[in-house]
């Protein structure tokens, strides 16, 4: 499955990712024409990640794969499911995904939580 990417590495670049992994609600990409090395993790209602045809609509500007001049973008879509309510509140105890090491799965409090 592809989508659109912000690059971890470069957070202002807009990439094609393919999904190579999913664990719960995390989802493993790969960055097009990259390989297993620089696979990254988002949660799948990531801000940073957005269907295909995203940087089109919005005018933004997509990169093309490490390799390539010139690519056509691919058909199939994906699009992150959204809850339809927070009911998440301040002090409650859970687990959570440590950004840095996303293998690495951490207790945690909430410290606030905010309406969608």
């Amino acid at each position: 499955m592809k989508l659109e990417a912000q690059d971890p590495r470069n957070t202002t670049s807009t990439c094609i990712a393919t999904v190579v992994g999913l664990t719960g609600a995390r989802l493993r990409l790969r960055l097009d024409g990259s390989d297993n090395k620089n696979d990254f993790w988002r949660l799948v209602d990531s801000a940073e990640i957005q269907p295909i045809g995203n940087c089109e609509k919005n005018g933004g500007m997509l990169q093309p794969p490490l390799g390539e001049l010139k690519f056509n973008c691919p058909a199939s879509t994906y699009e992150p499911p959204s809850p339809s309510q927070n009911f998440f509140k301040t002090g409650m105890k859970l687990e959570a995904v440590d950004r840095k090491n996303p293998h690495f799965i951490c207790p945690a409090t909430i410290g606030e939580a905010g309406a969608r």
